[in-house]
């Protein structure tokens, strides 16, 4: 959708203001923050490193583009002045999961739709997929509750962001990772 659709949507979700993060190398000028249906949008990238996925706010267009190494991606966003989130740590997707720990970034995705419902297709046994099956089958009518009856708990993702905080400051997220619009009926 178009951030002025994705606005207003969040303005019916009653959000105060969303981040909107494509795939990039982050040497695209970022948008300046706006509001949009009286949501903030804060425009940001989100950088595919060798060791997971890096979402990187508030900095100016890189110099040059940025991915590789990920101890390398956090230390070049903390230099232009970014804040930097290590995006699905859990995912069972190996491209997406964020693995390097001792690397100095701001923050950690805790909840995830896009990670949640990778782990229910991958679970062992029949009760995930038909935990799946039945989001599907409830999306059209009630696509809030569907999604959120899909979320997954990680206790090892809290215990990591735990022990990260009992040593510094790391903010906690919760990102949709929607990769496209899912409109089944027309609402």
């Amino acid at each position: 959708s178009t951030p002025d659709e994705i606005a207003a949507a969040a303005a019916r979700a009653g959000l105060k203001f969303i981040v909107l993060t494509d795939h990039g190398d982050a040497t695209r000028t970022p948008d300046p923050p706006t509001y949009r249906a009286g949501v903030l949008c804060i425009d940001g990238v989100e950088v595919s490193t060798s060791g997971g996925h890096y979402v990187a706010l508030d900095m100016p267009a890189a110099p040059y583009p940025l991915g590789g190494e990920p101890r390398d991606v956090v230390d070049d966003v903390r230099r232009l002045g970014g804040f930097g989130i290590a995006a699905h740590p859990d995912s069972p997707k190996d491209e997406l999961r964020w693995t390097v720990w001792d690397a100095p970034f701001d923050g950690m995705e805790l909840i995830n739709p896009d990670t949640a419902w990778r782990v229910h297709l991958l679970a062992e046994g029949v009760r995930s997929k038909f935990s799946l099956l039945g989001g599907a089958l409830a999306y059209p009518w009630r696509a809030p509750g569907a999604i959120a009856d899909l979320l997954t708990d990680s206790p090892a993702l809290q215990e990591r962001w735990r022990t990260l905080t009992s040593s510094r400051p790391v903010v906690g997220i919760a990102g949709v990772d929607a990769h496209a619009k899912l409109s089944l009926v027309d609402v």
